[in-house]
């Protein structure tokens, strides 16, 4: 059965195109995204470290990381921005709206929620929760979030580091061979909040898009959690890193 509450996040349904913004902050990271672990490993502490000195910079006011999977290639920009981001800005109005209304965090209850219903949960570990979003903006979308209100990759400890680390790794990889095209390209934009503005975003999230996965997708977002739950459990059975994560 299709859930029929609004869902608090679906105003960004249609948002993720809008207003390109030049970055005054733009590097390659090499190996962020690989699907090799030690790679993965060294990426993130190489993140980390760049974080904590990009965020004593005066005139940076948001970071981001944008990922392009195609294939076995993976290209990542670790990005910074003057201003936040009109998606930022439009999230961090509803979050506001929401704090008012129901004196409430906003992505805190969107956790709670899909925790609680379960059907577009994809997995879950001690610190990370992927889940299908109820309003997608693309054929494929998953969105996963930090247990903890953790802004930023600066915040997480070493422990919620090595965890966050493996479930991305993995995560991709579930996607990228659950995918019917073997030529499609997977997006992956990391969303740290603003350094000192926009202080209702309580969370950085990470979110995977495809819009040429070959996913028929009229149903609903609940299908496209079917589809790769069964490919997790597929995985699990030949890849044992899957069966510490529950659903």
């Amino acid at each position: 059965m299709k859930d029929e509450a609004p869902d608090p996040l679906s105003h960004l349904s249609n948002t993720l195109g809008h207003r390109p913004q030049p970055p005054i902050v733009s590097e390659n990271i090499s190996v962020f995204g690989s699907r090799a672990a030690h790679n993965a490993e060294l990426s993130f502490g190489e993140c980390i470290n760049r974080f904590e000195l990009l965020v004593l910079c005066e005139d940076v006011t948001e970071l981001a990381i944008d990922e392009h999977h195609e294939g076995a290639r993976t290209f990542a920009t670790l990005q910074g921005f003057s201003e936040p981001t009109e998606l930022t800005e439009i999230f961090n109005f509803q979050a506001e709206r929401w704090a008012k209304r129901r004196v409430a965090d906003l992505l805190s209850d969107v956790l709670v929620s899909e925790l609680v219903v379960r059907t577009r949960v994809l997995v879950k570990t001690k610190h990370c929760v992927a889940f299908v979003p109820y309003a997608a903006s693309s054929p494929l979308h998953v969105m996963a979030l930090p247990k903890a209100p953790r802004r930023n990759l600066v915040a997480v400890t070493n422990e919620e580091q090595q965890d966050l680390g493996g479930f991305h790794q993995r995560l991709a990889e579930l996607i990228s061979t659950a995918i019917e095209s073997p030529a499609a390209s997977i997006e992956v934009l990391w969303s740290m909040a603003p350094i000192s503005r926009c202080r209702s975003i309580s969370r950085m999230r990470v979110e995977y898009t495809s819009a040429d996965a070959g996913v028929n997708f009229e149903d609903s977002p609940e299908e496209l959690a079917l589809i790769l739950k069964a490919w997790l459990s597929l995985r699990a059975d030949i890849n044992g890193f899957w069966s510490r994560f529950s659903t």
